[in-house]
């Protein structure tokens, strides 16, 4: 019922499947990154950040595919990207696991 997507009776409905949905893409990536698929972790990422962009565990999933990925500058640009969201909505830097991933990619050094 599209009409009704909003209504107060699916919130509860539509936020289980958003959580549902998060699981199985922090899986998904997971499961790539083990199998050397780091194109294909770099994906299920790039779909869990566009849910919550805020969302720093999902920003360095992607960040760690890019770097794994050997794409070190697209992994560089994953981390300003995922810092100025943050300062930008929540006026927060980004977590210090997040600014480490960042030091270990910009030194070049493998994550």
């Amino acid at each position: 019922m599209p009409e009704e997507r909003y209504s107060d009776w699916a919130a509860a409905w539509r936020e289980d499947l958003v959580a549902r949905h998060r699981r199985v893409l922090v899986a998904l990536a997971e499961l790539r990154t083990r199998a050397g698929d780091h194109a294909g972790a770099a994906a299920a990422a790039t779909r869990l950040v566009a849910i919550d962009p805020l969302d720093e565990g999902a920003q360095r999933l992607l960040i760690a595919a890019h770097a794994r990925a050997g794409n070190r500058a697209r992994a560089l640009r994953q981390y300003l990207a995922c810092r100025r969201q943050l300062v930008d909505a929540l006026g927060l830097e980004p977590s210090e696991e997040t600014r480490a991933l960042h030091r270990h990619v910009l030194a070049g050094r493998p994550v």
